[in-house]
């Protein structure tokens, strides 16, 4: 009697045995099962993110596009009234450029953009102020050569175009982050 439950015993305990490998397999199993689910769904995520990331891409290029194609056709009809380099010229563009809808284009943009105008606007204070003044300015420019230093139109003139020219810089700069070749004219 003790031998048959020996027998049983050790049965029972290869049977025990058994279901805990067949557990501890299924339970591999439906881990693994899990888990590459998990890596398709997480692959799946960043196509997906990919494509949008994408599009919006695309939108931010297209709604850039149209502000230069704005701008320039401001500057070419503007262009065909006045000198290019006058403040009747500012006078006329920036406030059209300031009416241009941004809200389509990215933040990074937006922001530059208002730093341009503002540079332009600094341009045109510049250019009014010393416009009438065509006397002053060369006598400013002569004692400028006179002492060796810079006069001060020529300091104030110096800071505008560098701002001026650093904005637009900056914009060009952002504008090829979306994929935008060209700029301003």
């Amino acid at each position: 009697m003790v031998l048959l439950q020996r027998k049983t015993m050790r049965k029972y305990v290869k049977l025990i045995i058994l279901v805990v490998i067949i557990v501890i397999t299924f339970g591999f199993v439906i881990n693994a099962y899990f888990y590459n689910l998990a890596e398709q769904e997480s692959t799946n995520l960043i196509l997906r993110e990919q494509v949008r990331t994408k599009k919006i891409q695309q939108e931010y290029a297209k709604a850039i596009e149209e502000v230069f194609r704005l701008e320039n056709k401001i500057r070419a009809d503007t262009s065909k009234k006045y000198k290019k380099v006058s403040s009747e010229y500012f006078n006329a563009i920036i406030p059209a450029v300031k009416a241009i809808d941004l809200c389509k284009c990215p933040t990074d943009f937006q922001q530059k953009h208002v730093h341009y105008i503002q540079a332009l606007e600094n341009a045109i204070r510049l250019i009014n102020k010393y416009e009438n003044r065509k006397l002053i300015v060369a006598f400013s420019l002569l004692s400028g050569i006179v002492s060796g230093q810079e006069s001060t139109f020529e300091k104030e003139h110096r800071q505008a175009m560098e701002r001026l020219d650093n904005t637009s810089t900056d914009i060009k700069i952002i504008s090829l982050k979306y994929g935008v070749q060209s700029g301003l004219d």
